[in-house]
């Protein structure tokens, strides 16, 4: 348990770095992995903001409740997954993710998933965003693609929904029978 605003973590052997926040001013962290071993950071009272976390070969995940989580540099090896979460409410907030090989990156938020300058670089991982409140300013009919080939797809053109009905007498075999 840390209640601290700045939390620098190192471990070069195996074994994982794990942080549970309970302070109320907000914390930065920088953690680096550089064996085998998973980074991960829960806060119930704080925001945290992930200054410069790398993991070599391991999971990064980050859980906060009712705080946001704010990414400014988080970089996975080629093995070990991404999951950001906050639960109850709070936004997540990118500006720089590289995830290496078959990396997954799952950013699910209760409020919001912003844009802050967002840098998302993958391999041939998934990308999975989930927010209750909105992801940026992605409108229908948007395109989200790799910078390096930003051919968006063709607008769909979406008709105005409608609703039809049809009143007639009940002329069911049960009808009156009520």
């Amino acid at each position: 348990e840390a209640n601290v605003t700045t939390v620098t973590a190192t471990n070069s052997t195996s074994g994982g770095i794990f942080i549970n926040f309970i302070g109320t001013g907000g914390a930065n962290v920088t953690a680096n992995h550089q064996g085998n071993g998973d980074i991960g950071f829960l806060s119930s009272s704080e925001t945290v903001t992930l200054t410069d976390i790398d993991s070599n070969n391991g999971d990064i995940t980050a859980t906060s409740t009712g705080q946001s989580i704010v990414v400014s540099d988080v970089v996975a090896g080629g093995a070990g997954d991404i999951t950001l979460t906050t639960l109850t409410s709070g936004n997540v907030t990118l500006l720089t993710v590289t995830a290496a090989g078959n990396t997954n990156v799952t950013f699910t938020a209760s409020g919001a998933i912003t844009d802050g300058g967002a840098n998302i670089s993958m391999g041939t991982g998934n990308l999975v965003l989930s927010a209750v409140t909105g992801i940026g300013n992605v409108e229908i009919g948007d395109t989200i693609t790799d910078p390096e080939a930003p051919d968006p797809l063709p607008l769909i053109d979406i008709d105005r929904p409608t609703i039809s009905m049809v009143f007639q007498v009940n002329d069911s075999p049960f009808a009156g029978q009520e």
